[in-house]
């Protein structure tokens, strides 16, 4: 039976290839919501019609959203260390001469 910190790590390290595909998909619909919003807050400013809720409530989704992809990029970075951690587990000692 396996150390439930190496089963863990180890789940992290094995889902790592499935989120490193998805993040340039997820990074690029990011961009283009957060690039709607500023085109729809920059309108607003444009026709004076702006609120400071609406303001407000377009700088509280573009963090949402941003928040999304560095919770993704940690995830990533958080399975590439486990990963090297493992990295005899993974792929079996390596010989060094």
């Amino acid at each position: 039976m396996m150390d439930p910190v190496k089963e863990a790590q180890l789940a992290r390290a094995t889902g790592l290839s499935p989120l490193l595909a998805l993040l340039p998909i997820v990074q690029g619909e990011v961009d283009k919501l957060q690039a709607g919003l500023v085109k729809a807050v920059l309108a607003s400013v444009k026709n004076r019609t702006l609120t400071p809720e609406a303001a407000f409530a377009a700088w509280m989704e573009f963090s949402a959203l941003e928040s999304v992809v560095v919770r993704l990029k940690q995830r990533a970075a958080q399975g590439r260390s486990d990963a090297e951690d493992l990295s005899d587990l993974l792929t079996g000692p390596v010989r060094r001469r």
